[in-house]
């Protein structure tokens, strides 16, 4: 009960900094994936505060590889990791995620990777992560209906049709065989089985 008090604070904090954190849905499917494949690895793209990459690796027992590339902000991660005992499980690496990417992922092996960082990389990052996912673990991505705009059919407003359109693209990816996702429209998420 403790930790779920300690994670929910850290939220709370993240939100009055205009912090974006994974949504309650989001947190539910990750707990929900971690409980199911009981992942010994997992790697994270986009660490915030550090409250996702903590209730994965709370809910599983997992070492968890972070990259972020906000320094602060992973030092703020730093510290609730420390606070909930959990700062030898859980690697944050800092940098720009297409730089460093290959160097955090060489030689590993995961059950489960979360994508949250920057949307118009998604592809590529999953590009690169599927073939370092195990056979039968999961990629999960976030915002996949970024601002409720792709899966809309209405036409974007102009400042966001980039990242709509990217997004629509990456989702017609993630949807084509021999790929299996799930797209949890009610909370942006999407979960491609990987086999």
């Amino acid at each position: 009960m403790k930790e779920k008090q300690i994670l929910e604070r850290a939220r709370e904090r993240a939100a009055a900094d205009f912090i974006p954190v994974c949504g309650e849905g989001c947190a539910r499917i990750l707990e929900e994936c971690c409980l199911r494949l009981k992942p010994r690895r997992i790697l994270e793209i986009g660490t915030a505060v550090g409250c996702s990459a903590a209730l994965m690796a709370l809910s599983c027992g997992a070492e968890v590889d972070t990259i972020d590339f906000d320094e602060e902000r992973l030092k703020r991660a730093q510290e609730l990791w420390r606070e909930l005992g959990l700062e030898g499980r859980i690697h944050a690496f800092c940098g720009d995620v297409k730089r460093i990417l290959p160097e955090v992922i060489a030689g590993k092996k995961y059950g489960l990777v979360f994508i949250d960082g920057p949307k118009s990389a998604y592809k590529s990052i999953f590009e690169r992560v599927r073939e370092h996912t195990e056979k039968g673990g999961e990629i999960v991505s976030d915002d996949v209906d970024y601002l409720g705009l792709v899966l809309s059919k209405a036409y974007p407003p102009h400042k966001h049709r980039t990242i709509v359109t990217n997004m629509r693209e990456y989702l017609e990816y993630i949807s084509a065989p021999p790929l299996e996702t799930r797209v949890f429209g009610d909370c942006g998420v999407a979960v491609t089985e990987v086999r």
